[in-house]
């Protein structure tokens, strides 16, 4: 008799289970759907929306909320990249106006106006230097960069030769140390933009010294490790280092913005990726922590070659330092 009583609670706890898992997942199923939209959405995917259909109206109604809510959030991104396009050309284009009707003034003013003509030239370049860090720091918060699988190695040494030349000039030895291969998943032009400014940053604040990199797999990702051997930063300074507008006690009477760190931090951050600066005793250490490769590397060699035949590939530029 026991046993066939606990038979029968067996076959019906079967019986509970086979009714209420089809009931779970009916009520889950919207909540999974709601979760891996918002990762989607979080992670750059503009296009992620949750699926409104199924499940109890309690559900229906988040989703549908939800779904209103990243409508309103590309919405107000769309409007952002409108702003930033139209300010770009209302603010150049007089910039560059008021620049060329003082250069008219060049052997029409006195001795004494020339030395503030001058003046007035060189804040005007700076103004319109400003200007457009500016612009890239809008462009960075409001543009969802495209996450793609690239060699950071044969990336970071186009960059690198790319600032070579500049280095040396500047008399600083430029080192590389590298697998022959790894990947990551970024966004190169973030990569790029990034490695830019802190090559800048070496060029014009190492003082001559040497500047190393190197590229290596831990901690889950790819580090891309720029150091050099210069003065740095002294240790109350640093945790205000990439900060916007911020510049060194010591950089101020250099040319900058303050802009070039913070607008690589933002596109980074965006790309999912991160920046880290420290003291390397002596001189200063910037590492990029991107995320590891999900997939077949993207060649980017013939996006490089188009970008050169057609006059549009970026060489280095002085000014983009912190």
């Amino acid at each position: 008799m026991t046993l066939l009583g606990a038979g029968g609670a067996a076959v019906l706890l079967l019986a509970s289970a086979m009714a209420v898992l089809p009931l779970a997942r009916w009520l889950l199923r919207p909540v999974y759907d709601l979760n891996a939209a918002a990762a989607r959405l979080s992670a750059g995917d503009l296009a992620a929306r949750a699926s409104e259909r199924g499940g109890p109206p309690e559900l229906r109604g988040l989703t549908r909320a939800f779904n209103q809510m990243a409508d309103y959030l590309v919405a107000a991104l769309e409007g952002q990249r409108a702003f930033v396009a139209d300010a770009s050309h209302e603010l150049r284009n007089p910039l560059a106006t008021l620049r060329l009707r003082m250069e008219a003034l060049d052997g029409k003013v006195g001795d004494g106006g020339e030395r503030d003509l001058r003046l007035a030239l060189a804040e005007s370049d700076r103004l319109a230097h400003t200007v457009k860090r500016l612009l890239e720091l809008a462009r960075a918060e409001a543009t969802a960069a495209e996450h793609v699988d690239v060699d950071v190695v044969a990336l970071t040494a186009e960059r690198m030769d790319a600032w070579r030349t500049a280095l040396d000039a500047a008399g600083s030895v430029l080192r590389f140390d590298a697998p022959a291969l790894i990947g990551a998943r970024c966004s190169p032009e973030a990569v790029e933009y990034a490695l830019d400014v802190v090559l800048d940053n070496a060029c014009t604040f190492a003082d001559g010294a040497p500047v190393d990199v190197a590229i290596d797999a831990r901690d889950g990702g790819v580090e891309i490790i720029v150091r050099d051997h210069g003065p740095g930063l002294p240790e109350s300074e640093l945790p205000h280092a990439g900060e916007r507008f911020w510049r060194s006690a010591g950089h101020r009477a250099r040319a900058g913005t303050g802009l070039g760190l913070a607008t690589a931090s933002a596109l980074l951050e965006g790309s999912g990726a991160s920046m880290a600066i420290s003291a390397a005793g002596p001189g200063l250490e910037v590492r990029l922590l991107l995320a590891p490769s999900t997939g077949s590397l993207r060649d980017t060699s013939a996006s490089r070659q188009d970008e050169a035949s057609s006059g549009t590939s970026r060489s280095p530029s002085a000014g983009s330092n912190a």
